[in-house]
């Protein structure tokens, strides 16, 4: 709920332009990289790719957490970039990326200035990103059960969801009314209605 909350509060606070354009980052050069911020924990970074992605405003790569390069504080946060050691490279963090952000590149409602939560409560958020050619639920469950939601909507058909990505297994369809969804324990995904 403190999520939902804060993502609320934030976009309400400054101009939707504004909003559109601020970087969404996950680390930087002055910072800890995403893979030493959770101890290399691969649920934590899916979901918080997932936000930064989904949410408005523009999603910012430092080089490197695309491959799972690790570093703590300044300079550890520094370390170049291993061109030569593709070996090295984690390439299921790498086609999570790439997949995100495809997925942002061919959903103009991902960059565009709808958003709503239509669901918060405990560790699972939903929020629904839409303009005239799509209309997509962004969900996400941080605990550690999975959950069936039940979410009011209105104006949509029923029958089964197109999940366009999910961090585990994710199932949906609208039925009397309602999104009915079964998110898997720390993770998310987005779905097309």
């Amino acid at each position: 709920e403190a999520f939902a909350e804060a993502i609320e509060r934030e976009t309400a606070r400054y101009d939707w332009a504004i909003v559109r354009s601020q970087l969404n980052l996950l680390d930087s050069h002055d910072s800890p990289r995403l893979a030493c911020i959770t101890k290399g924990d691969r649920s934590a970074i899916e979901l918080s790719l997932l936000w930064q992605f989904t949410l408005p405003g523009a999603p910012c790569v430092y080089y490197g957490s695309e491959i799972g390069l690790a570093g703590g504080m300044d300079p550890f946060c520094r370390e170049a970039m291993p061109w030569g050691h593709p070996e090295t490279w984690d390439r299921q963090r790498l086609s999570t990326y790439r997949k995100l952000i495809a997925l942002r590149h061919d959903h103009p409602a991902l960059r565009g200035e709808r958003l709503e939560v239509i669901y918060a409560e405990g560790p699972v958020i939903a929020v629904r990103r839409r303009d005239q050619r799509d209309d997509l639920v962004v969900v996400a469950n941080q605990g550690l059960a999975g959950v069936d939601l039940h979410i009011g909507l209105e104006e949509v058909p029923a029958g089964m969801r197109n999940v366009l990505w999910s961090s585990a297994q994710l199932t949906a369809q609208v039925k009397e009314g309602a999104l009915q969804l079964h998110v898997q324990p720390r993770s998310g995904g987005v779905i097309a209605l």
